[in-house]
């Protein structure tokens, strides 16, 4: 779940949001700026997302930086276990108001994201 105020929550399980979770602070860089600081180019991310059906434009993208700053797991805060291993650096394509897809390059994970309403 990404905020407005630059916050994020990331659950193991969108069926439970009280344990097994990060939360922490984003930096999100957009368009040429996040695909420089990433080291890619334009033509790799409109490869890569298929599910945009040929529709990104430089508009599209996004490199979210995730720096957790609380943790649960198990039921139990630990957070002091934390460290900069737990950084993620994601390249985020929005592909319609509803739909985006992600690749995390600290993982190699893909991921496909849908909005939910509150």
């Amino acid at each position: 779940m990404f905020n407005s105020d630059d916050t994020y929550y990331w659950y193991k399980s969108s069926s439970d949001l009280d344990d097994n979770y990060y939360k922490g602070e984003m930096t999100i860089l957009h368009g040429t700026e996040a695909i420089e600081d990433l080291g890619i180019s334009y033509e790799n991310v409109s490869r890569v997302f298929v599910n945009s059906k040929g529709s990104i434009s430089l508009d599209n993208i996004y490199e979210l930086k995730l720096h957790p700053t609380y943790l649960i797991s198990g039921g139990i805060d630990k957070t002091s276990t934390l460290t900069s291993k737990f950084d993620m650096k994601l390249l985020f394509v929005y592909v319609d108001e509803n739909n985006a897809q992600a690749f995390n390059y600290t993982t190699q994970d893909t991921y496909y994201f849908v909005k939910k309403d509150k």
